[in-house]
């Protein structure tokens, strides 16, 4: 139920919250409905920024996490899966996905 207003619908509400002091309470409210999401997201948003600023290191994985990931996966591969992967692997890789997993930390 969340109204979306364009910028014409925006610029002849607040003209009209100008121009007539009488309905200002009216058209502001429904002024307000349209932008009743933007401002709950901006909370949101608001939210998550507190709490990231709470969180004081990276909880990252490492080498060994992103090696044991890749063998899991690899577990779960199919034999075709296993052979197109092994056809993109580098020749460094020996046709192990995993030894190629942590290079992101390297």
């Amino acid at each position: 139920q969340i109204q979306k207003c364009n910028r014409n619908q925006f610029l002849a509400k607040s003209s009209i919250i100008m121009v007539d002091s009488t309905n200002a309470v009216l058209e502001k409210s429904k002024l307000c409905n349209c932008f009743r999401m933007s401002l709950s997201l901006r909370l949101w948003f608001a939210r998550v920024l507190v709490l990231t600023q709470l969180i004081h290191g990276a909880f990252c994985w490492g080498k060994e996490g992103h090696y044991a990931v890749c063998k899991i996966a690899e577990s779960y591969f199919e034999e075709e899966t296993v052979a197109a992967v092994k056809k993109l692997l580098p020749e460094s890789a020996e046709g192990d996905l995993a030894s190629v997993c942590s290079w992101p930390d390297e």
